[in-house]
């Protein structure tokens, strides 16, 4: 029908992975963007269990989420295992009515430059907790020093103080003119 084709013709050209399951989860389409994120060829994704292609720690979780989406949109996080690398993908699953009968259709968005960047930001953010802390520290020892500066300053001059004090008190009268004014 055309209303198929321009279905698979458009799927094909999304910049995401799309995959087309039927009610045991089998892979009945695959555009080429899917392949690609998996380094595969498409001849050996259909056919396959979607979950198969899921981390296994998730393959169960997959499932659970595959039997929801007959009844109702499912927006999900998850693992692609492929030769032994991961990669996170965000699974946007929803049911459609194909020629074939009702499919559910996968929308698989790849995460790994988003992770990264969160990880960098995490990254980031730590190193900056740390110059912060070093910053911190060295303002506290910087406050330190110019007291303790301030105070050594200052001694002497109260000393000088005190002195011309005594000074002008007890031998005030002893001074010149000029000695006085000084004073």
């Amino acid at each position: 029908h055309s209303a198929d084709r321009s279905y698979r013709l458009f799927i094909e050209k999304m910049t995401e992975g799309a995959v087309t399951v039927n009610h045991a989860g089998m892979i009945l389409y695959s555009n080429s963007k899917f392949a690609s994120l998996l380094d595969r060829p498409l001849t050996t994704i259909l056919g396959q269990s979607f979950a198969d292609l899921i981390r296994p720690e998730e393959s169960e979780e997959c499932k659970n989420a595959l039997e929801r989406a007959w009844h109702e949109d499912v927006t999900c996080e998850m693992q692609l295992l492929t030769d032994n690398i991961l990669i996170p993908v965000l699974l946007s699953i929803t049911a459609v009515e194909l020629d074939e009968g009702l499919s559910l259709m996968i929308i698989v968005t790849d995460l790994t430059k988003q992770k990264q960047a969160e990880k960098d930001l995490k990254e980031k953010n730590k190193q900056l907790e740390e110059l912060n802390r070093a910053l911190a520290a060295s303002n506290h020892d910087l406050q330190q020093f110019a007291s303790v500066a301030s105070h050594d300053l200052q001694e002497p001059l109260r000393k000088v103080q005190i002195f011309s004090n005594f000074l002008k008190e007890k031998n005030y009268s002893l001074f010149s003119e000029i000695s006085r004014k000084h004073l």
